[in-house]
């Protein structure tokens, strides 16, 4: 079209799934994975009031972050996820010559790790790099307060992790499978 001479079409995938479609994770398995994962990080919160709102902060952030999720699930997966996924199925972790790299090129090494980890909890689907990015994006929300409480105090620890948590742009990655949730863990650590 002439009119717009710069639209053009990167690329086309259809995807053809077998029914029924495949399933988003069971919200009993969702919900078993926050209630273990949730003292964990209720641990990083030190007063018993703090505590509280902070679950209930991140009650709003797993609401926002799992419908997120549960949208996107059947769409194509990035390429750098694509390739995150590729390296993390060849990763052999040990082997007679030590540690399988998998010619990792740039990639970290530590989140390929992780993604091994999931493919050994989840199953080995595409489903599952997007379920590491979410964990990881929960996990993101009580180390923001505690970074927050420590460099001021109690109350605006809270208000920058109910930030973090309805943070759209964050919401959104949340479920792309990339590594942004890993290096934001990483910064606050």
């Amino acid at each position: 079209d002439a009119s717009h001479p710069d639209v053009f079409v990167q690329y086309f995938e259809t995807r053809v799934f077998s029914k029924p479609l495949p399933s988003p994770p069971s919200l009993l398995r969702m919900v078993l994975a926050m209630a273990a994962l949730g003292p964990g990080l209720l641990l990083l919160a030190s007063a018993r009031w703090s505590g509280g709102l902070l679950w209930a902060v991140l009650t709003i952030g797993f609401a926002l972050r799992y419908a997120a999720l549960a949208r996107v699930l059947f769409l194509p997966l990035d390429w750098d996820a694509v390739g995150f996924l590729q390296l993390a199925r060849q990763m052999t972790l040990l082997t007679d010559m030590g540690f399988y790299s998998a010619q990792f090129g740039e990639r970290d090494p530590l989140f390929l790790l992780a993604i091994k980890g999931f493919l050994w909890l989840f199953g080995d689907t595409e489903h599952t790099v997007r379920l590491l990015s979410f964990f990881l994006s929960l996990l993101v929300i009580p180390l923001f307060y505690r970074v927050g409480a420590r460099l001021f105090n109690r109350p605006l620890g809270l208000l920058g992790a109910l930030l973090v948590a309805v943070c759209l742009p964050l919401v959104r990655e949340s479920a792309r499978g990339l590594r942004l949730e890993m290096e934001l863990i990483m910064l606050l650590l």
